[in-house]
């Protein structure tokens, strides 16, 4: 994990099933980032106050950085509560 975590990028860590729940999370009127359409090789596209994250899909797997690492984790700790 600490080799993943020097690279930045996570693979596989948000399963492709979670990513619709995951950006209408984001979207809500409480987190306020805009979906927009994922290009070619992304599973999700997120934008607000000027950023763009992305979450890539290599067909078998997701693959994010450290800011969509986060997210992903403070969304599984409200979606289960």
């Amino acid at each position: 994990m600490m080799r993943v975590a020097a690279r930045g990028k996570w693979r596989g860590l948000i399963p492709i099933s979670d990513v619709p729940e995951f950006s209408a999370w984001l979207s809500d009127e409480d987190h306020g980032w805009t979906v927009q359409s994922p290009d070619e090789g992304e599973a999700m596209r997120i934008y607000r106050d000027g950023l763009t994250r992305v979450i890539l899909w290599d067909g078998c797997r997701t693959v994010c950085g450290r800011h969509i690492m986060a997210m992903y984790h403070t969304f599984c700790c409200f979606r289960d509560g």
